[in-house]
């Protein structure tokens, strides 16, 4: 999703602007700061995973709602009729989203892995960024030749495919975690918020992080 959709995603989205919305520089450069902002705001997406579990499940439900958004975001954008400005901003918004939310969800359970077999951490990490960089690769050396011959919005058909896999995946449950009984959710999230909102430093830390982003 993220190392071959979002590169199929930045030279598609380029090219809808300035071909299909006729935007100027400037005009372009704030949609894209706009439609960049799930991005910046990704330590949410991990607090709320953390805390706020779906139906007794930290991980799953999370990536299968970023899936599913994905894909509707990315199907309306290549067949929508008459594109506008704030419409394909939403739409470009939610896709960012899909790809941010796994990302952060998948990298807390990378983590929460090694912290259960120390030994296996290194292996993860060049698991996770390996396959990255095997998606980037071939969304790289892809997407010149798919834009030149369907376009944009063929491009973004496509990539309804990458949200696709990880909609079908994570309904598959592809990764594991135990759910948290029936009635123990909201206490533990409440225990976990607190605990979490005691930690003066992580709240300046985020808005730092924040600030620079």
């Amino acid at each position: 999703s993220q190392g071959l959709g979002e590169n199929y995603m930045a030279m598609s989205s380029d090219y809808y602007l300035k071909d299909v919305l006729k935007l100027e520089p400037a005009s372009a450069q704030a949609f894209k700061s706009l439609t960049h902002l799930p991005w910046n705001i990704k330590p949410i997406y991990g607090l709320m995973s953390d805390t706020l579990p779906i139906l007794g499940y930290h991980r799953g439900p999370y990536i299968v709602m970023a899936g599913a958004l994905g894909v509707f975001a990315w199907v309306t954008l290549a067949i929508q009729k008459k594109p506008s400005f704030s419409l394909s901003a939403f739409l470009l918004l939610i896709a960012n989203y899909s790809i941010a939310s796994p990302d952060v969800i998948i990298d807390a359970a990378i983590t929460e892995r090694s912290q259960y077999a120390p030994m296996y951490a290194s292996d993860l990490q060049s698991l996770s960024w390996g396959s990255h960089a095997v998606g980037g690769i071939i969304g790289c050396s892809t997407v010149g030749q798919a834009q030149a011959h369907i376009h944009s919005r063929g491009v973004f058909a496509l990539n309804a495919l990458t949200a696709l896999s990880i909609l079908v995946l994570a309904g598959l449950r592809w990764l594991p975690e135990k759910q948290i009984p029936p009635g123990a959710e909201r206490s533990i999230a409440c225990r976990q918020a607190w605990q979490k909102g005691g930690q003066r430093s992580l709240y300046l830390l985020a808005f730092f992080v924040a600030i620079c982003a």
